[in-house]
């Protein structure tokens, strides 16, 4: 979902349900030789027919490459991933708080996810 069908998204959201809460944190991890890789992950929380729902997309760079460092001596070898500079990769969640008040996945198919 690009960035500008996620704004739409939210403004659906706001227009139609109640207690929209936006959430924004940013996670840096890095690869085994040292690479930065920046995470933004915003997440949607509101209540619908269906109870609470919390929606989480997850935006990092796009990976153009998966080079493993060898090493001749005993070991695992090492990930170094190539980022694209203009390319994101995107993944939304969708999550529905269950009878015990626990955050559980649903299990969309593809087919059916509409917003």
């Amino acid at each position: 979902m690009n960035n500008e069908k996620w704004g739409d998204l939210k403004i659906k959201i706001e227009d139609n349900f109640k207690g929209l809460v936006i959430l924004k944190e940013n996670e840096e991890r890095k690869d085994d030789v040292g690479n930065t890789i920046k995470t933004d992950i915003e997440t949607l929380e509101f209540t619908s027919p269906l109870g609470k729902i919390r929606i989480v997309r997850t935006s990092r760079p796009k990976i153009i490459e998966k080079k493993s460092h060898y090493h001749k001596g005993a070991g695992a070898a090492k990930i170094e991933y190539v980022l694209s500079e203009d390319e994101m990769h995107h993944e939304i969640n969708i999550f529905k708080i269950n009878d015990t008040g626990e955050w559980e996945l649903l299990e969309l198919p593809a087919e059916k996810f509409s917003f």
